[in-house]
């Protein structure tokens, strides 16, 4: 294929040092990282803060909204179709303000999405159209400059290691 053919014309990319210690001793030294714990447990309570509301979401929009599964789906396509818009100015934030201002700013946009959801009724359905574009938006920066975060606490050769260890602690929660 295009693709295959174009990969392999590509140049490999240079191999980072590994260290190899064993996996215990890796998780300690990591685990006593300051801003490694710091990374984790934002996230994870970010994660479980976001996470505990979700499974409820479908539910309250085909009972309490009456919406159908088509609408639902739409909705779903409002905010993916926002958030490709939306990617290439976030990344242009992220590399003009830094990761960590775009994930705070994208945050607070973020956490006033809910108050959103008070609007909506059966009969009045438009609030969730801008929902969508607003989750589209906002959740875009919030996850693109929230990828980065893990990464820029650890080491090049840490890399593999701290990031298993970093989406088995959050996607506990």
């Amino acid at each position: 294929s295009l693709g295959g053919l174009t990969l392999a014309r590509l140049p490999d990319a240079v191999p980072v040092p590994r260290v190899d210690p064993d996996s215990m001793s890796m998780t300690l030294r990591l685990f006593h990282r300051r801003g490694f714990r710091r990374v984790i447990g934002l996230f994870g309570t970010w994660n479980f803060s976001v996470g505990l509301p979700a499974a409820f979401w479908t539910v309250y929009m085909l009972q309490h909204l009456r919406m159908n599964f088509f609408l639902i789906g739409l909705h779903a396509s409002v905010v993916l179709a926002t958030r490709m818009v939306m990617t290439r100015w976030w990344s242009r934030a992220i590399d003009r303000a830094g990761s960590v201002r775009v994930l705070i700013g994208s945050s607070f946009g973020a956490a006033l999405i809910p108050v959103l959801w008070m609007w909506p009724t059966a009969d009045r359905l438009w609030p969730i159209w801008v929902e969508a574009v607003i989750s589209g938006i906002f959740w875009t920066g919030f996850n693109q400059a929230a990828f980065l975060q893990p990464i820029s606490v650890l080491a090049p050769a840490e890399r593999s290691h701290g990031l298993a260890l970093y989406n088995i602690c959050t996607g506990a929660a």
